[in-house]
């Protein structure tokens, strides 16, 4: 992780200093910058956990939209240093995020799920793959295990009937574990103050 510190004049305090990103060493590096002191955060990924353990020793803690490249320059000090010009000047264009820990909750979940999904929709291909392969259809009926035996038995390979079995037992896992997630996401975004508004659009 980048660090650029700039005083109230735009005199550097932190000159693109690198910190791991580890919550101790990164406390520690504001920690030694002199109140007040303000933290701007690209959004991304691991924002709003930064914006959990920095909060506690600044000021303020804002996320805001990445930053537009600017000519030729790039990398992350330069990025580092524009967002500390930003915030010294009053530019830095802020996102609201509600409850930062709820909401990383909700989106660990939201994740998972899209994650698993297409899991799901691989596992299918697959063994649609394997039917054509053999000049068959009605592979969908493998999803199915109370249907599985009698689609498997149209191939005549061993291998393959293996091979497909073995594709059809994952596709089990996966869609249990989806099951399992979608009532955990559905439950979490129950408690989020956005839900009456999301499920009233069309």
């Amino acid at each position: 992780t980048v660090v650029w510190a700039l005083d109230e004049n735009g005199s550097d305090i932190l000159h693109g200093a690198k910190v791991p990103t580890e919550a101790g060493r990164l406390r520690a590096t504001i920690e030694s910058i002199a109140r007040p002191r303000y933290v701007g955060l690209e959004e991304g990924e691991q924002a709003l956990w930064l914006r959990g353990i920095l909060s506690p020793v600044s000021d303020k803690t804002m996320i805001g939209k990445a930053l537009k490249p600017n000519g030729k320059q790039k990398g992350d000090v330069y990025d580092a240093r524009r967002v500390a010009e930003a915030l010294r000047v009053g530019s830095f264009e802020e996102i609201w995020h509600e409850g930062g820990e709820a909401r990383a909750r909700l989106q660990d979940l939201a994740v998972t799920y899209e994650t698993l999904t297409r899991d799901s929709t691989r596992l299918k291909n697959r063994i649609q793959s394997a039917f054509r392969s053999r000049g068959f259809s009605g592979a969908r009926a493998v999803y199915d295990p109370k249907r599985r035996a009698d689609a498997l038995a149209k191939l005549q390979s061993p291998t393959h009937r293996r091979r497909v079995e073995a594709l059809a037992n994952l596709l089990d896992a996966v869609t249990k574990e989806r099951q399992e997630l979608r009532k955990l996401l559905l439950a979490e975004a129950r408690t989020n103050s956005m839900y009456p508004s999301l499920v009233s659009i069309p």
